[in-house]
C-alpha cells in the first residue's frame, strides 16, 4: 500500500489503512517502522469497520471514487493482482 501511496499520492490517491484489530498505539507504531510504511493508519476502526462496512477478513480494500461513493470491494491482497488493482486506481484519479 505504501508503494500506491508514494506512486499515486501526487496524482490525488487518498490512500488510508485502518487497523480492524484493536492493537494498541505502541504496537502498530513499531509494526508500520518494521514495515516501513509512509501511508496513514487509523487506529481502534474495528466497529466502523464491521458495522458500517461489513468487513469480514482482512485485508479488505475499498476504493472510493471522487464522490465518496465506494466502486470496489477487495477481500484479500495478492501481489499479482497489483496490476489491475493499479489499472482501477488509475480509472478513478482520470474520472472527473
Amino acid at each position: 500500500m505504501t508503494a500506491l501511496h508514494q506512486e499515486y499520492g501526487d496524482k490525488g490517491l487518498e490512500l488510508v489503512a485502518v487497523n480492524g484489530y484493536g492493537d494498541t498505539r505502541e504496537r502498530i507504531e513499531k509494526w508500520v517502522r518494521s514495515q516501513k510504511l509512509e501511508h496513514p493508519i487509523y487506529l481502534d476502526g474495528r466497529e466502523v469497520a464491521t458495522r458500517t462496512y461489513f468487513v469480514t477478513a482482512y485485508p479488505t480494500t475499498f476504493l472510493v471514487d471522487r464522490r465518496g461513493v465506494i466502486v470496489q470491494r477487495r477481500i484479500g491482497f495478492d501481489p499479482k493482482d497489483l496490476p489491475d488493482l493499479k489499472h482501477a486506481i488509475e480509472e478513478l484519479l482520470d474520472a472527473k
